[in-house]
């Protein structure tokens, strides 16, 4: 009988260690494996394609808690991460490109890590939710803003206002008003006439 306790307290042991040195092996990553530089462009390298947007700005890819910067039609990574084991996405690798609106709130652009089309759609909560068609099948996650260059304009945009629309209705308030206060004064100068034949 205490040859049995033995062996079992040998063999949980055995296991604990096991357990223990699996986790830390996966804590310090896949060590045996290399990992090379990600095979996508750097941002110099990668002219912009748009004006300015109502998301530019940078967002946090909320699955893997890492950031990019979304700038005149491209992104960019601001954080290095891992993508499939071996490639290293690093700062200012190209990470989305061609990037260009679709309707309010929407936009669409070509993930390169992914290899596939991604559409962007603004949420209520302010995230974008992202759908890629990747080979495989839709992805999907979301970007959480982090600091957008104008948040006002991404909150119009999204509720189907844009900064345009905006400018004009302002513009044509202004020409409405400068139009009564021009009748006005024609009003005005005619009653003065009348009082003087």
């Amino acid at each position: 009988m205490d040859i049995l306790f033995r062996k079992t307290g040998y063999i949980i042991t055995f296991l604990l260690a096991l357990i223990c040195s699996s986790w830390a092996y996966a804590q310090a990553g896949i060590s045996g494996i290399p990992q090379i530089p990600a095979f996508l462009p750097l941002s110099h390298t990668v002219p912009p394609t748009a004006e300015a947007m109502p998301l530019d700005g940078v967002w946090n890819i909320t699955t893997i808690n890492k950031r990019i910067r979304i700038d005149r039609g491209r992104a960019y990574a601001v954080d290095s991460w891992l993508h499939l084991f071996v490639l290293q996405v690093q700062a200012n690798m190209v990470v989305v490109k061609d990037i260009v609106k679709t309707g309010a709130g929407e936009y669409s652009g070509n993930d390169l890590p992914l290899l596939g089309v991604a559409t962007f759609k603004a949420s209520p909560s302010g995230n974008l939710d992202v759908t890629v068609q990747a080979p495989l099948g839709p992805i999907k996650y979301a970007l959480a803003p982090v600091d957008l260059d104008d948040r006002d304009w991404f909150e119009r945009d999204r509720d189907g206002n844009s900064r345009v629309d905006d400018e004009e209705d302002d513009g044509d308030q202004d020409d409405s008003e400068s139009e009564d206060d021009s009748e006005e004064d024609d009003s005005e100068e005619d009653d003065k006439e009348s009082e003087y034949p």
